[in-house]
């Protein structure tokens, strides 16, 4: 660990992955086998989050029929 590193640096890392993996699941489960691209961005993408943070996505549909 650097030592710039706080001691929880490897905490907050898993739990960015596991918030993440299952982010990913919810959206296989919401959008299917829709054709979108989706973006993570913001406190959550960067690892900065806390707990006041909301979850920052952008979804790209290939036509307007899968947007809707």
């Amino acid at each position: 660990m650097p030592a710039s590193e706080s001691t929880f640096a490897p905490l907050r890392r898993r739990e960015r992955e596991r918030l993440i993996v299952a982010l990913r699941q919810r959206l296989r489960d919401t959008l299917g086998t829709n054709d979108c691209s989706v973006w993570l961005f913001g406190s959550l993408a960067r690892g900065d989050w806390d707990g006041f943070s909301d979850t920052d996505l952008l979804v790209v549909a290939a036509n307007q029929d899968a947007a809707e």
